[in-house]
């Protein structure tokens, strides 16, 4: 296997738990994966693909990255954390105009040294070609950006999550019938669809899609595995051991009844932070599966923070 270059940020590796409480709640066994638990910027699942991304952009000689999402992107405050960790300057480029009430991931964009650029396009989908806008005109200034696909969104960023798989092969004592975790831009899970098949993990993986429509995040979750697969050298993804879930409810970030007791019960069983946007759709099908159950749980700590506040995504 090849194995790419990392820039180390993460405390690796994270914790896989036993959660009694949770499992006695929902009549089945459940274990949890605590990417929570990366260690660096409250970054989360980002953690993983912004190594590989930031030792990327030093092999080529970047001086600058530059990500996209929205005002209450995860990714982009653990790029700009990596990026100055580096010694990096980064743009991370939002949709929309500048909030009212700012969500605590642009504070800590703002926190590590990023210049934050708005689009005052609504529009989250078209926030890819306004960073290559702004990238576009970093090189006009004599820079030398590296752009970086909204979500951390590309092959080299998902073998971060093949390789988190192999760490959890090394630590399963049992065998899990399912793995959940929530898909957004598709990254985190295509990287695990990947490794499954790489290190054979037992059961399916399940993925609850909580950005996109289903048959749009199969076909970025396909791509972006393969082209994992690609880099690392190892046999071509096997899709039969992914089934997809729709988790999206009353759409992108927008909390509702059920995705609400799913926190509340993440929260009060296991004390388990559980964010409206990710974590909790994932907890949230867990009781409609059978059991050995893993949870893969991706942050979103200031997410939740979010949640509470009541800022908008």
């Amino acid at each position: 296997m090849r194995r790419p270059a990392r820039f180390p940020l993460a405390v690796l590796p994270t914790p896989l738990v036993h959660a009694p409480r949770l499992s006695a709640a929902l009549n089945r066994e459940v274990s949890i994966k605590r990417d929570d638990m990366t260690g660096f910027a409250l970054g989360g699942n980002k953690v993983r693909p912004s190594e590989m991304l930031v030792a990327d952009a030093l092999a080529q000689g970047c001086d600058h990255v530059v990500g996209c999402g929205g005002p209450s992107s995860n990714l982009c405050p653990a790029l700009a954390a990596a990026a100055t960790t580096a010694g990096r300057g980064c743009t991370p480029v939002l949709y929309g105009s500048e909030p009212t009430i700012e969500h605590p991931n642009l504070t800590m964009m703002r926190a590590f040294g990023a210049r934050v650029v708005f689009t005052d396009d609504p529009d989250r989908a078209a926030t890819p070609g306004h960073a290559d806008g702004v990238a576009a005109r970093l090189r006009d200034q004599g820079r030398d950006p590296y752009v970086v696909p909204r979500g951390g969104a590309s092959g080299l960023g998902a073998t971060a999550y093949a390789l988190a798989a192999e760490e959890l092969a090394s630590q399963l004592t049992f065998s899990p019938a399912h793995a959940v975790v929530a898909v957004g831009s598709g990254c985190t899970v295509a990287g695990l669809l990947a490794g499954w098949t790489a290190f054979d993990l037992p059961g399916e993986l399940v993925g609850v899609a909580v950005s996109r429509p289903l048959e749009e995040t199969c076909t970025e979750i396909t791509r972006l595995s393969a082209e994992a697969a690609t880099i690392l050298g190892t046999a071509a993804p096997r899709t039969d051991r992914l089934r997809l879930l729709d988790g999206l409810g009353a759409g992108f970030g927008l909390p509702d009844s059920t995705t609400c007791e799913a926190a509340r019960l993440a929260l009060r069983t296991e004390g388990v932070v559980a964010d409206a946007t990710y974590v909790a759709r994932a907890v949230a099908v867990l009781g409609a599966l059978d059991g050995p159950l893993v949870l893969w749980h991706t942050g979103g700590w200031l997410g939740f923070l979010g949640d509470a506040m009541g800022v908008p995504h």
